[in-house]
Protein backbone atom coordinates (compact mmCIF):
# COMPACT_ATOMS: atom_id res chain seq x y z
CA UNK A 1 0.00 0.00 0.00
CA UNK A 2 1.35 2.97 -1.18
CA UNK A 3 1.15 6.28 1.07
CA UNK A 4 0.02 9.57 0.34
CA UNK A 5 3.46 11.64 -0.15
CA UNK A 6 4.20 15.71 -0.37
CA UNK A 7 6.66 17.68 -1.38
CA UNK A 8 8.02 20.03 0.99
CA UNK A 9 11.31 22.07 1.92
CA UNK A 10 12.94 22.54 5.23
CA UNK A 11 16.54 23.57 6.11
CA UNK A 12 18.88 21.43 8.71
CA UNK A 13 21.78 22.89 10.65
CA UNK A 14 25.00 21.39 8.28
CA UNK A 15 26.20 18.74 11.45
CA UNK A 16 22.34 17.26 11.47
CA UNK A 17 22.59 16.92 7.42
CA UNK A 18 25.30 15.27 7.60
CA UNK A 19 24.82 12.89 10.64
CA UNK A 20 21.34 12.30 8.49
CA UNK A 21 22.76 11.61 5.04
CA UNK A 22 25.46 9.04 7.08
CA UNK A 23 22.88 7.39 8.55
CA UNK A 24 20.82 6.50 5.53
CA UNK A 25 23.64 5.77 3.39
CA UNK A 26 24.79 2.80 6.64
CA UNK A 27 21.09 1.97 6.77
CA UNK A 28 20.80 1.57 3.31
CA UNK A 29 17.49 3.64 3.28
CA UNK A 30 16.37 6.79 1.01
CA UNK A 31 16.61 10.25 3.49
CA UNK A 32 12.94 10.66 3.24
CA UNK A 33 12.42 7.32 4.63
CA UNK A 34 14.48 7.90 7.48
CA UNK A 35 13.34 11.65 8.41
CA UNK A 36 9.49 10.24 8.04
CA UNK A 37 10.12 7.32 10.38
CA UNK A 38 12.04 9.45 12.80
CA UNK A 39 9.28 12.50 12.67
CA UNK A 40 6.52 9.70 12.95
CA UNK A 41 8.08 8.16 16.18
CA UNK A 42 8.82 11.64 17.56
CA UNK A 43 4.99 12.55 17.35
CA UNK A 44 3.70 10.20 18.46
CA UNK A 45 5.64 10.17 21.58
CA UNK A 46 4.63 13.96 22.17
CA UNK A 47 1.69 13.88 24.61
CA UNK A 48 2.75 10.65 26.31
CA UNK A 49 3.89 10.96 30.22
CA UNK A 50 7.63 10.95 30.36
CA UNK A 51 9.28 9.59 33.28
CA UNK A 52 10.76 12.42 36.01
CA UNK A 53 14.51 11.94 36.42
CA UNK A 54 13.80 11.87 40.48
CA UNK A 55 11.06 9.10 39.85
CA UNK A 56 13.07 7.10 37.57
CA UNK A 57 16.20 7.48 40.18
CA UNK A 58 13.96 6.46 43.16
CA UNK A 59 12.37 3.30 41.14
CA UNK A 60 16.33 2.07 40.22
CA UNK A 61 17.22 2.83 43.89
CA UNK A 62 14.17 0.89 45.05
CA UNK A 63 15.21 -2.54 42.30
CA UNK A 64 18.89 -2.35 43.47
CA UNK A 65 17.86 -2.12 47.39
CA UNK A 66 14.57 -4.79 47.08
CA UNK A 67 15.21 -6.57 44.49
CA UNK A 68 14.56 -10.34 46.10
CA UNK A 69 11.06 -8.76 47.86
CA UNK A 70 10.22 -7.88 44.31
CA UNK A 71 11.08 -11.56 43.12
CA UNK A 72 9.17 -13.14 45.81
CA UNK A 73 6.43 -10.88 45.46
CA UNK A 74 5.86 -11.66 42.08
CA UNK A 75 5.28 -15.77 42.73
Amino acid sequence: MAANMEKFVTQLESEVLAALKKYSDQEGRKIQSVVNSSLKQYLGEQGKPQARQHVMDAYLKSTEQFNGLYKELAK
